[in-house]
């Protein structure tokens, strides 16, 4: 398992004037491989992303985690050491008051160098990352831009407090289940319409039926009426 540190005398702060000028490796160069390789992913729900840090060297990697904006976040782990050829993740938190900015100013920097050994102490790695800096030749650095996956969680809480309900804006998967959604109640709604023009039918046979049904007597006893006066009108009685 790779060994983390939870080290607080790593400073989180990264000044925005010459990251920049940073050089971040190519894919499947340098020490770390990083996913996602440039863009830290925010879930607009919970606020959380994960990053994992990938050692494609043969030798063990510390790295140290900073970030421009280090009110707004918490990293953990921050700082550690990842063994050849495995893998570390990271877990950054958006906190709840507040918000990323919208000109993606927002970003991360991850540091990366050779550990003296796999077995490195939280002190050890600390006293390391105060010897060494982001210009240091034998430092690698990774820029990182925030960035919120799907809608954006400003405008979610204006949605929320202007009917209860955040706007959603929706990905492939998520057009997929609502697309599974309304096929689904169309169908319902479509059982329902044939329920109801049954039932109507039904009522329309049934009331039919007493009409008829009525039609039918009155014609029966209007023609046994007729009967009876014909044979008295029609009866004469005989003269002697």
């Amino acid at each position: 398992m790779p060994r983390v540190h939870f080290a607080k005398t790593a400073p989180m702060v990264l000044h925005d004037t010459n990251i920049g000028e940073l050089h971040t490796p190519s894919d499947g160069e340098g020490m770390l491989q990083l996913e996602p390789s440039e863009y830290v992913n925010f879930c607009p729900i919970t606020g959380d992303a994960k990053l994992t840090l990938k050692n494609i060297s043969d030798q063990p990697v510390v790295y140290k985690i900073q970030t421009t904006s280090p009110e707004k976040f918490r990293v953990r782990p921050r700082c550690g050491v990842v063994p050849p050829n495995s893998s570390s993740e990271v877990n950054i938190w958006l906190k709840s008051d507040h918000q990323l900015s919208p000109d993606a100013k927002d970003k991360f920097l991850v540091m990366a160098a050779i550990a003296p050994s796999i077995d490195c102490s939280t002190q050890e790695v600390a006293d390391i990352w105060k010897e060494r800096g982001t210009n240091d030749p034998d430092v690698e650095n990774h820029r990182l831009v925030c960035r919120l996956t799907g809608k954006s969680k400003e405008s979610g809480a204006k949605g929320e407090g202007q009917d209860g309900q955040g706007s959603r804006e929706f990905g492939p998967q998520q057009l997929q289940e609502q697309n599974k959604e309304m096929t689904a109640q169309l169908k319902h709604t479509r059982n329902l319409q044939y329920a109801t023009l049954f039932l109507i039918l039904l009522l329309f046979a049934g009331f039919g039926f007493l009409l008829f049904d009525r039609f039918h007597h009155s014609i029966a006893d209007h023609g046994s009426g007729s009967t009876c006066e014909k044979t008295t009108a029609f009866k004469c009685a005989k003269h002697k």
